[in-house]
């Protein structure tokens, strides 16, 4: 028994926003959106995110927390364009990537602004250094992401998944 997967099965197990990235995007295939329009769009709408969980508040986290799971499936939707319409670049890889990293640092630098502006200090860190520190880590993997995709190709970066969902859907 060979331990591959046949390429309908491998087809059905693809995350359940990408399959949904895909339907929503193929119509925009021989349109003049590039992905790199859509990883834009991914990053404003990240850095907003970002930006509002800045205010510390119950009601401004909910609403970053949305602009974030939209920036999230931005990304998805950037790469199944770029799939599609075969308009795949490295520049765009690069793009996605530094995007994907400057949205992710900026959210936990964000997050511990807005935990720092009302609540007290428990740990003597004030918490935008803790989420500083978060960022950097988040940095640091992405820059290990990227070396080992150098080094071993994209296939050595892909994450598990189970019932259509990614190990990144948890975040």
């Amino acid at each position: 028994m060979s331990d591959s997967i046949p390429a309908p099965a491998a087809r059905a197990q693809r995350p359940w926003d990408a399959r949904l990235a895909r339907w929503l995007v193929t119509p925009l295939a021989a349109s003049r959106v590039t992905p790199n329009h859509l990883t834009t769009l991914r990053l404003a709408v990240g850095l907003a995110g970002a930006a509002v969980f800045t205010q510390g508040t119950y009601g401004w986290s909910n609403i970053a927390a949305l602009l974030v799971v939209l920036s999230n499936f931005l990304d998805h939707a950037d790469g199944e364009l770029a799939r599609v319409s075969g308009k795949t670049s490295r520049f765009g890889h690069i793009y996605d990537l530094a995007s994907d990293a400057a949205v992710t640092i900026l959210l936990f630098v964000a997050m511990g602004v807005g935990v720092g502006t009302g609540s007290d200090n428990l740990l003597g860190v004030p918490p935008p250094v803790l989420g500083a520190l978060a960022g950097a880590a988040i940095a640091l993997i992405f820059y290990l992401r990227m070396r080992m995709e150098e080094m071993a190709g994209k296939a050595a970066t892909r994450q598990a998944a189970l019932g259509g969902f990614e190990t990144e859907d948890i975040l």
